[in-house]
């Protein structure tokens, strides 16, 4: 990332504590926006038969009456990783509402199996 090499001298000191003071999202994930991941299913969907693919090329199926935990995962396209705009967050790079605008915008993700996605492997 663009900060990898300003923050490596001084990682091991930095540490966020939890208490009044901690940032929003500091450990956990804030929500999807109301729409955002039916928005990301529907852009991902082949214009000709319909269906979605993960970037294996595998077909995606999606059952709603399930939880889509398991099914396919919010995975983020090429260039826009989960962590480093957190690190940008996180060291005041951008604002709250900067990262959850970049995190809320579906054009920033595509469906992937929950097993392309974990393994990071098309990033």
């Amino acid at each position: 990332g663009k900060l990898a090499g300003f923050m490596a001298d001084e990682a091991g000191s930095v540490s966020y504590e939890g208490g009044s003071g901690s940032k929003p999202y500091t450990n956990s994930r804030p929500s999807y926006g109301k729409n955002q991941v039916n928005e990301v299913w529907e852009n991902a969907k082949d214009p000709i038969t319909g269906k979605v693919y993960d970037p294996s090329g595998v077909e995606i199926t999606w059952d709603k009456t399930k939880p889509r935990n398991g099914q396919w995962d919010m995975g983020h396209i090429p260039g826009e990783k989960y962590s480093e705009m957190h690190q940008l967050y996180m060291d005041d790079v951008i604002s709250k509402d900067e990262f959850l605008e970049w995190y809320r915008n579906p054009k920033n993700y595509r469906p992937e199996l929950p097993s392309t996605n974990r393994s990071h492997k098309y990033e």
